[in-house]
């Protein structure tokens, strides 16, 4: 279901980007580019030596070994405790796509920054099933491009933590349930990254939108319907091994037909997007928003009991419905 949230501004320019590194440890980790200093660059130049040295014989250029490293600086990035700002820049360097601070004020540079990922990936890719040592490294290097497209989104939480919040339960519980459906290792990353997306495209609703109690207006009300077609609109010029935008987009169509953007039914309707669509609307009953209070996980579950076969694929309930009930399954 749609959930409103409450997005938490908090902006600044360049100016005040450069004082608050100013005054982190790593400042002093930098070079000099074109007359400017850039935070990391040795930092991010040492573990690109570190992570690319395994596969370095396997590539045809230090450019490919440096891709390589970027994959796995998502890890990197994930452990740290780089402040958003400090992660932007990380990456910054890495791909050296902007020069200006600036720049990374705006959301369209994080979905630049997926692309460009999901782009190396894809070069990466297509050598794979030539080398059979690349192709052994492939599921790691798999792994890491989610959690990297998953850091970068994860950026967002500085303007809306709710937002990140959810997305993160959303995607454990999905991953849970596919697991029992019996869904292969492949399928598992790739359901975990579309669900940690899946509501990229909400940023583009006012905040005042989104934490607003009452009723909404018509026009807000299409506003937050569109926001499925927003997220692949967002993410479908990012190439990965999983489909990952067509799962955001559909992961409000009902079994039925007459969910949205498309009016899918049954089996044109994917089944990871199935599987998000219960996670989703279970976790957003039992967590606070600004307009409510939490509800208890015995009414979300009633509310998916009473959509299976029509809203809800049968076979997802009732794995979802198990996992609170017997084997007290929780977030973490």
């Amino acid at each position: 279901m749609p959930r409103r949230q409450r997005c938490a501004g908090r902006r600044g320019g360049g100016a005040a980007m450069s004082r608050r590194m100013r005054r982190s440890a790593l400042w002093p980790i930098v070079v000099r580019e074109h007359g400017t200093e850039l935070p990391h660059a040795r930092l991010l130049e040492e573990m690109a030596s570190r992570y690319g040295a395994q596969l370095r014989a396997h590539l045809d250029s230090p450019g490919e070994a440096s891709l390589l490293a970027a994959y796995e600086m998502g890890k990197e990035m994930v452990r740290s405790r780089l402040s958003p700002e400090e992660a932007m820049m990380f990456h910054m360097r890495a791909l050296r796509m902007v020069e200006d601070a600036d720049a990374m004020e705006s959301d369209r540079f994080l979905m630049e920054v997926m692309a460009a990922f999901g782009a190396a990936f894809r070069a990466l890719h297509a050598r794979v099933e030539a080398d059979e040592t690349l192709r052994r490294n492939y599921r790691k290097l798999k792994h890491a491009l989610g959690d990297t497209l998953e850091a970068i989104n994860s950026l967002q939480e500085s303007k809306d933590v709710l937002a990140v919040a959810h997305q993160r339960r959303v995607a454990q519980l999905a991953v849970a349930i596919a697991e029992r459906l019996g869904l292969d290792e492949d399928r598992l990353e790739g359901l975990r990254v579309a669900a940690s997306l899946h509501d990229v495209g909400m940023m583009r609703v006012p905040p005042e939108t989104l934490a607003r109690p009452g009723k909404l207006a018509p026009e807000e009300i299409d506003l937050v319907r569109a926001h499925p077609q927003v997220s692949y609109d967002m993410l479908k010029d990012i190439d990965s091994p999983w489909p990952i935008a067509e799962i955001a987009r559909q992961h409000h169509e009902r079994l039925d037909g007459k969910g949205y953007p498309l009016g899918l039914a049954g089996e044109e309707i994917l089944l990871e997007s199935r599987i998000i669509s219960v996670a989703d609307t279970v976790e957003a009953m039992i967590s606070q928003r600004p307009y409510r209070a939490a509800l208890d996980i015995a009414t979300a579950l009633e509310e998916i009991r009473k959509g299976s076969g029509s809203r809800f694929d049968p076979r997802v309930v009732e794995i979802c419905d198990r996992l609170f009930t017997r084997e007290r399954f929780t977030f973490h």
